[in-house]
């Protein structure tokens, strides 16, 4: 009985390891963001499960990526790095980093936020406007993902 209960213990953690990421979809409609704060209303599920934080924008504009500074380059010439940040429900503001890009999506991120603090808003702002498709937040253990963000 013993040995059997450990191999239900070991078995349990291997299966919370697989599941430490928490994906919400935050925006699934087209947003369209410019210099005046949008602010996205979130579902009470929306926190910091996990210890990186990260929010993930599938981007509806051409750009290109620009490396100094490490920017959106828009089809105009522009450059543009837009500004994100998530309210707590007691009013908090976590800035998020502008800080990856693919070639669909951009990536946003603060490792800063104490764990379980509950997100209310999502706030965006961009110098020349950007839509996004999509809004994803993303909570996650990096050690779980060999090849980083998930």
């Amino acid at each position: 009985m013993r040995r059997f209960l450990g191999l239900i213990i070991l078995t349990c953690a291997i299966c919370a390891c697989g599941r430490r990421i928490t994906l919400t979809d935050v925006a699934v409609q087209p947003v369209t963001v410019s210099a005046e704060w949008l602010q996205i209303a979130l579902p009470r599920s929306v926190s910091a499960d996990w210890r990186s934080q990260v929010v993930r924008c599938e981007v509806g504009t051409k750009y290109e990526i620009n490396h100094s500074p490490f920017a959106m380059k828009l089809q105009d010439g522009s450059i543009v790095i837009p500004e994100l940040e998530l309210v707590s429900g007691q009013g908090v503001s976590f800035p998020f980093k502008f800080t990856g890009f693919s070639n669909t999506d951009i990536d946003f991120d603060n490792d800063g936020v104490p764990k379980e603090t509950r997100f209310a808003a999502l706030r965006m702002r961009s110098s020349k406007p950007i839509v996004f498709s999509k809004v994803t937040y993303i909570s996650y253990m990096p050690e779980d993902s060999k090849t980083g963000l998930p």
